[in-house]
């Protein structure tokens, strides 16, 4: 049985195809091939292509394995901007309750 396609929002497409073209400069400048990148990060050409190419259907894995081949302090950053979450926080934040202090003090 053939798996439903994943629908992506234009900003998820949008998103993808300026990190495959980010990807592709990192490499460039590194002056390695697709194959070379594939070879070490254990991926093949056509996948490193699609990653380049802003493809959403790349796995996660195979994008942080690129990651870490390409600059490896750039997979602990993403975490870490991720777990960092000010946004989040914030939210978190508003919805605490207000301390409840007792008037028999």
């Amino acid at each position: 049985m053939k798996r439903p396609t994943a629908r992506h929002s234009p900003e998820t497409l949008s998103a993808t195809q300026l990190l495959g073209s980010a990807l592709r400069s990192a490499r460039i400048r590194r002056r390695i091939t697709q194959q070379q990148l594939g070879d070490r990060a254990g991926l093949g050409k056509q996948t490193i292509g699609r990653l380049e190419a802003g493809d959403p259907g790349i796995a996660l894995g195979n994008f942080l394995e690129v990651l870490q081949v390409l600059e490896r302090p750039w997979t602990s950053d993403l975490v870490e901007m991720i777990e960092d979450d000010r946004r989040g926080r914030a939210l978190e934040i508003q919805r605490l309750p207000s301390r409840v202090v007792s008037d028999d003090f």
